[in-house]
């Protein structure tokens, strides 16, 4: 909220000064002006303890006690205290979401399952503004939230302002390198499991001066986002839109004077029926600070706009609401106020159930899995079209991870849907939504693969009867399989083939004249001619019986077959160089990373932008490279989301396969970045026959995300113990390398390590006869306690073991 009120200082310190010259909208005495001022106050009292009509005579008081006053505004006013609403209960999220430190920016996701928000200094994170996640839990409360991790929350601010309806990319706001000024854009991209590193959404967004707020229409491709300091600026701050298109984002469009006032909009929300906004606003009239407002689009275009309603006396109240934020459904309503009844901190997230003049139009849910043949999962991007109009209505990417896609459709359209994916056939089916009831539907794709001897058949073919015309009907299936050829390197084989009526010579004549004009057909559209070859192998192939009607439609076909598959350069030669911009351009088509990096190539990248061709993912690379070598220096002593965090204290024990021989200590642990982990302990509960001991430890991690996507790691370090026997002048010491894995996930709120390595004896003193031994374990965080639990087993050291600590 810090950051937020820094934002707002200079339009609060104008405001300001405007009201103190104008002393309550009218040239009073200060006698008079302060007189009537009184019954503003108690009116502002009246408006919080909900009692409306008596803060609606308060204002008449006011009108009659200064004559000068705006009359049309507060009479807005009062008309907005006495108007007919329902009483809406409002909720704290609570202490799993909101804490002493601060919460805002919540973004609820389609499905409502999952929330993502701002935390400001939380405990547990990394220093300044971090996002935070919390999942809703079966009982419907919402779950403890974990920090969203070290590729994306720095030790400054960082935000998640937007995620795409199918969760497939977010917009975000932080201090990374590549920006143009005050305030960039960013995109990160969910690969799997997993985030692309936050890439400047490049200069057709982001400017010199501050773009910040940003929302994401349901269709995936409609931008949102509030500015300030452009040249056709309504008022101090005002909502644009772009729209990302093939040829990158559109020029940003300011939403017009029906939206933006004179004076401040923000926080901008397009629901899921693609025409209903919500914002914050102080320039549209209300009970005071930013009231939440929403309006719906009345045209196709974004400057078409009905009147801003508030939301009402129930949810605006005189301090500021902002951040609204609501799931596909429509029902329940995420916001952000200042401190109020059971609240946590400075500013809290809250809820509410939507009133029903208040929501946006339902919308279907359409959800799936996009597979290949032998069932395994494929990235996809589908394509949602109006058939009547041919517009394009949103688009879902399947997950690379397990297939999964989702997105909202508006109801009462015939829809078209089409995948058209590198390396598979291009696939299209239609969905019909006039009449539907239903909130939600399942619709799988398989996809199959371009591989030689692939064979399909060409649906809806039609010749005039007993010729090789073509109908123009026919043209639809042609025109696919020409972007099929036009996609995909591959060399095809048609082939014409004809039910058993008339004679071999014949049949075989029309079969091949048939397959010929669908050729030239294709080679008419820019198929190259030694791409197809055209056979008519007229009845010799049927598959139907040919002694019923049904059967002989059946024997009548084209088919294709792919005969061959057309390397990209001669002898399997790697291409290093640059991408071209019109093979950048066709990326775009397929992943909606490419389409990112390419709108983004096109608006200009500010000098120092990390972002290249290469991806760099969460789960195996820092944000920005830096050396691999420890450097002390860096070693991280604040707060983090690793098993043991930042920094940890911590009891623990050791023992020797011998009678009486376990140590009981104390120890402490640094984060050495990356997840990298430095112990040292010492033990001040020794055996008998012990003088004293102490231990230290190194632990390395590398990754195995790509491989198995999981965060499993290979685990390697060093692990060394040593001791002072009382009746030996030399201590007893081992130094072990211990290699092994690390498996880590999360789970009801816990961040869990589990562990399975073998030590290998390194360097030991005589008085040790092996050190080499098997370890399996379990470490375990939640919140700032952490744990673990240990079997060690080998010829000396062999022994249950334990660590109990806090971590900060």
């Amino acid at each position: 909220m810090k950051k937020f009120l820094f934002f707002l200082l200079p339009f609060i310190l104008i405001s300001a000064i405007e009201a103190k010259g104008t002393s309550g909208r009218g040239d009073k005495s200060d006698a008079t002006v302060k007189a009537a001022s009184l019954y503003l106050d108690m009116a502002t009292v009246l408006i919080k303890q909900q009692k409306f009509e008596e803060a609606a005579q308060a204002y008449r008081d006011y009108l009659d006690a200064d004559p000068n006053a705006d009359k049309a505004y507060y009479q807005d006013v009062i008309d907005l205290l006495l108007r007919d609403d329902k009483p809406v209960k409002i909720a704290n999220l609570g202490s799993n979401v909101n804490s002493a430190s601060g919460e805002y920016f919540p973004r609820v996701s389609p499905d409502g399952k999952t929330l993502y928000f701002t935390g400001y200094d939380r405990p547990g994170g990394y220093g300044g503004e971090d996002t935070w996640v919390s999942k809703k839990q079966s009982d419907g409360s919402w779950g403890k939230a974990y920090n969203f991790g070290p590729q994306f929350n720095t030790e400054t601010h960082e935000d998640i302002l937007a995620i795409a309806y199918d969760e497939s990319y977010a917009i975000a706001f932080g201090n990374y390198e590549g920006s143009f000024g005050g305030g960039d854009l960013f995109y990160i991209v969910k690969k799997g499991e997993r985030w692309t590193i936050p890439c400047n959404l490049g200069g057709s967004i982001n400017s010199s001066k501050w773009e910040t707020q940003a929302n994401l229409g349901p269709d995936g491709k409609t931008l949102l986002f509030v500015a300030s300091g452009r040249s056709d600026i309504v008022g101090a701050s005002d909502i644009y839109v772009s729209q990302l298109t093939e040829n990158g984002w559109t020029k940003p469009l300011n939403l017009g004077r029906t939206i933006n006032t004179s004076q401040n909009e923000y926080y901008p929300f397009l629901a899921a029926d693609g025409k209903t906004l919500y914002f914050a606003s102080n320039g549209h009239g209300g009970l005071g600070g930013l009231d939440l407002f929403y309006s719906k689009r009345t045209g196709d275009g974004w400057t078409e706009w009905s009147k801003p309603v508030n939301l009402g006396k129930y949810i605006n109240t005189p301090g500021d609401e902002i951040d609204f934020s609501i799931p596909a459904s429509g029902d329940v309503a995420y916001y952000v106020k200042e401190a109020g009844d059971g609240h946590q901190g400075e500013t809290d997230i809250y809820y509410f159930e939507l009133p029903d003049d208040m929501r946006p139009e339902k919308v279907y849910t359409i959800y799936g899995k996009v597979s290949d043949e032998d069932g395994k999962p494929v990235p996809a991007i589908i394509h949602f079209f109006d058939k009547a109009t041919g517009k394009e209505i949103a688009t879902a990417t399947s997950s690379s991870f397990d297939g999964n896609y989702s997105t909202t459709l508006p109801y009462g359209i015939e829809y078209f849907i089409s995948i058209d994916m590198r390396g598979f056939l291009y696939t299209s089916s239609e969905l019909n939504l006039k009449g539907v009831k239903d909130e939600a539907g399942r619709k799988d794709f398989t996809l199959q693969k371009i591989q030689v001897g692939l064979k399909f058949e060409l649906k809806n073919i039609y010749f005039d009867s007993g010729k090789a015309t073509l109908k123009d009907e026919s043209r639809v299936e042609l025109d696919k399989l020409f972007d099929i050829l036009t996609r995909s390197a591959i060399v095809i084989e048609l082939g014409g083939h004809t039910d058993s009526d008339g004679s071999d010579e014949a049949n075989e004549k029309l079969s091949q004249d048939r397959v010929n004009s669908v050729k030239q057909y294709l080679v008419n559209k820019g198929v190259p001619s030694d791409r197809i070859n055209a056979v008519g192998y007229g009845e010799k192939f049927p598959i139907a019986d040919n002694s019923t009607p049904e059967g002989k439609a059946q024997n009548r076909r084209v088919e294709v077959k792919v005969t061959q598959i057309i390397p990209e350069k001669e002898g399997g030669e790697v291409v290093t160089e640059e991408p071209t911009k019109e093979q950048k351009k066709e990326d775009a088509k397929f992943d909606i990373l490419a389409a990112l990096r390419y709108a983004a190539d096109i608006g200009g990248l500010p000098s120092g932008s990390p972002c290249t061709n290469e991806a760099y993912f969460f789960a195996d690379k820092p944000l920005y490279k830096k050396s691999t070598k420890t450097n002390w220096d860096d070693i991280d002593f604040g707060p983090s989301n690793e098993i043991l965090g930042g920094f940890s204290a911590h009891l623990l024990n050791f023992g020797l396969n011998a009678d009486n021989s376990g140590f009981t200590g104390a120890g402490i642990h640094f984060d050495m970045g990356e997840g990298d982990e430095f112990f040292l302990h010492y033990y001040f509960g020794v055996p008998d026959n012990v003088d004293w001991g102490g231990g230290f430890g190194l632990n390395y991690f590398w990754s195995f995300y790509d491989w198995f996507g999981h965060d499993i790691s290979l685990l390697y370090g060093i692990d060394a113990n040593v001791w002072k026997y009382s009746n030996i002048d030399d201590a007893a010491l081992y130094m072990d390398i211990p290699v092994g894995l690390r498996y880590k996930h999360e789970l009801a709120g816990f961040t869990l390590g589990y562990d399975v390595a073998y030590n290998i004896e390194g360097l030991k003193s005589d008085t040790i006869e092996n050190a080499s031994y098997l370890r399996l374990g379990v470490n375990a965080r939640w919140g700032m306690f952490q744990g673990g639990l240990f079997i060690n087993s080998g010829d000396v050291i062999d022994y249950m073991g334990f660590r109990l600590g806090v971590t900060f």
